[in-house]
């Protein structure tokens, strides 16, 4: 089954160039569909998307080479899915929000909600071998790019969207950047992002010198960040790091990739991460500072936390208190990231294989409205929620985001790290490094096989721009 003719409106006539070189499909072994029963003929029509298949797709430069055609969507129920219902979810409604906006602007369109996560590989990759895939998909990139895409899950949307479009961030979308093209819609807001609170009354109370006046003096550097561990240790107080779980303890100095995500370098065992290692674990497993049930800033039960924005807030507004609590960006080890930064953890919208190739632009420019439903949300609940220097030193941050690095997706995903499992039974850092970094090295060489593979079977990389 060869996938849907394009019937959106082109701004362009220019032809996309090349043929397919041959049809690719959703590589099922690697993602762990063997155990799924699909038959061939199903399996056949899963081809992943190549130049070839799209319309004046040499003629993007930037632009929208597809409109949406109002009378195309007329009737249609678009489908997104996402690791919560969006519709219900108090945490994530704003995406809902936004999709009511699309629906207004779009009249005689529809949304449905499902709730298939991205960490489910396998169950995306079903629904498109039965022919059965919904529109959009909710993606954390930082976990499942590149490999999702090498594996035939999602699709590029270059000409679906404006590059120049003010709706989205073109430093944020690079999560959804791969082998030069685009295969994701995101905005610098609706990222998360490593934060840290803490309560400044607790901190002048145990003359503990505080995260902002690091900041004033210039000096706020992990360097600081573990004196200061060091000093809550001494005065019995407690943190939470949420067990270091999150990716950006750990994926961030494990690995390094070039400019279009198609070759990583372990860089596990570089001096800086055994050096930051050492201090975590120092922080972890010999001051015992995490509090085990995890805390709040707001109650007092810890002195500072470390959680992704807006949970952090959230966890603190659930909780009337007359303390000064103080939010700043997690700081780096790096000497040129000094200044205000963040590394997020890209959230995308992007259109899984096989997926209605008719309502492709619709589906796009749904994403895109659902996720300035949440940017326009949380711009408010920051501002409502942090004092004014905080507010404005969040949005200093934002002009200097950066994805996270990635990791393996499938092979090895953030959590397999482990670290904070791994420390707590005393296990050597040296031990722990070498371990990882050999799954690493080996997830890395059957990237790069994938990689070459990929490369022939659908010449997207072949494009000229």
């Amino acid at each position: 089954m060869m996938l849907h003719k394009h019937n959106i409106v082109p701004t362009g006539t220019e032809d996309g160039g090349k043929k397919m070189k041959k049809n690719f499909f959703v590589k099922c072994a690697s993602i762990g569909l063997a155990a799924i029963t699909v038959s061939t003929s199903l399996v056949a029509c899963n081809r992943k998307q190549s130049a070839g298949d799209i319309e004046g797709y040499g003629a993007w430069k930037g632009g929208v080479v597809y409109k949406v055609d109002d009378k195309k969507i007329n009737g249609y129920t678009f489908r997104v899915s996402a690791y919560r219902d969006f519709s219900s979810d108090p945490l994530n409604h704003e995406y809902a929000d936004g999709a009511e906006k699309f629906m207004k602007d779009h009249p005689g369109t529809n949304v449905k909600y499902l709730t298939v996560g991205d960490h489910a590989p396998q169950s995306i990759a079903a629904a498109i071998a039965a022919g059965d895939v919904w529109d959009l998909q909710y993606v954390f990139t930082c976990s499942q790019m590149p490999g999702d895409i090498v594996d035939g899950i999602y699709e590029p949307i270059d000409g679906y969207f404006n590059l120049n479009d003010k709706r989205i961030n073109k430093k944020s979308i690079m999560g959804g950047y791969f082998d030069g093209h685009y295969y994701g819609v995101s905005n610098e807001v609706m990222n998360e992002m490593m934060y840290v609170s803490y309560n400044e009354n607790v901190f002048k109370e145990n003359g503990i010198k505080t995260p902002h006046e690091y900041y004033k003096e210039g000096k706020w550097n992990f360097d600081a960040f573990f004196d200061i561990c060091k000093q809550l240790k001494e005065k019995g107080l407690k943190i939470n790091t949420g067990k270091m779980v999150r990716p950006d303890w750990i994926l961030k100095k494990a690995t390094k990739w070039n400019a279009d995500y198609t070759k990583a370098d372990v860089i596990l065992d570089s001096n800086d991460t055994r050096q930051y290692l050492d201090k975590l674990k120092t922080i972890a497993y010999d001051y015992k500072l995490e509090n085990e049930k995890g805390g709040s800033v707001a109650k007092r039960e810890v002195a500072l936390s470390c959680d992704v924005v807006p949970n952090v807030l959230i966890t603190n507004s659930g909780s009337e208190t007359a303390d000064t609590i103080r939010y700043i960006y997690f700081p780096s080890t790096l000497k040129e990231e000094i200044g205000p930064h963040i590394y997020v953890t890209d959230a995308q919208f992007m259109t899984p294989t096989g997926s209605n190739q008719k309502m492709k632009a619709g589906a796009v420019e749904l994403g895109i409205c659902m996720g300035m439903g949440r940017k326009d949300y949380l711009m408010d609940y920051y501002k409502k929620s942090m004092s004014p220097d905080d507010y404005n030193l969040l949005m200093e941050s934002m002009k200097n985001e950066k994805p996270l690095p990635r990791g393996f997706s499938p092979d090895f995903m953030y959590y397999n790290f482990a670290f904070y499992a791994h420390m707590m039974t005393g296990e050597p850092v040296a031990t722990y490094i070498s371990e990882i970094k050999t799954k690493l090295d080996t997830c890395a060489k059957s990237f790069n096989q994938k990689i070459e593979e990929y490369r022939q079977d659908t010449g997207l990389s072949d494009e000229k721009k």
